[in-house]
C-alpha cells in the first residue's frame, strides 16, 4: 500500500547556541531532499550542534537516515553533534533495527537533549 507523503514541516529555533529543529510529518524519498537542503543550509551558515525533535515525525525511511549520516559526517570535524529526541515507538524501532541509536545520541525530550548538546 502506498502512503501519500505528508508535507514535511520544519521549525528551526536556537537555544543556548544549539540549533533545534522541530520536524513534523514524514521523511521519505519525496521529502528527504527538503530535509537535507535545510540541514545543509544551516550547516553552511555555521550551525554545528543540533537537536532534532522527532516527537511529531510519523515515519523515517532509509533515505532520511542517510541524510542524518551525511550531515553528521560534515559537522563532526568541527566538533559538531546531532542529538535526537522525542522518537515515537515506530521511529525508535527503526533506529533500533538499523543500529542508528548507537550512532546518534537519543534523548527522551528537548531538555535532556539540550543538557547533552551543551556539554
Amino acid at each position: 500500500m502506498m502512503h501519500k507523503s505528508a508535507p514535511l514541516k520544519m521549525v528551526v529555533t536556537n537555544n543556548a547556541g544549539v540549533t533545534v529543529m522541530d520536524i513534523q510529518g514524514r521523511i521519505d524519498s519525496i521529502t528527504s531532499g527538503l530535509f537535507l537542503s535545510r540541514l545543509n543550509e544551516l550547516i553552511d551558515g555555521g550551525c554545528n550542534r543540533f537537536i532534532i525533535d522527532f516527537s511529531r515525525l510519523s515515519f523515517i525511511s532509509s533515505v532520511g537516515l542517510r541524510v542524518l549520516l551525511v550531515c553528521d559526517k560534515k559537522i563532526r570535524p568541527r566538533d559538531g553533534k546531532i542529538i535526537l529526541c522525542g522518537l515515537s515507538t515506530d521511529v525508535q524501532e527503526v533506529f533500533k533495527i538499523t543500529e542508528f541509536s548507537t550512532i546518534f545520541p537519543v534523548c527522551k525530550n528537548r531538555e535532556e537533549a539540550l543538557v547533552l548538546a551543551v556539554s
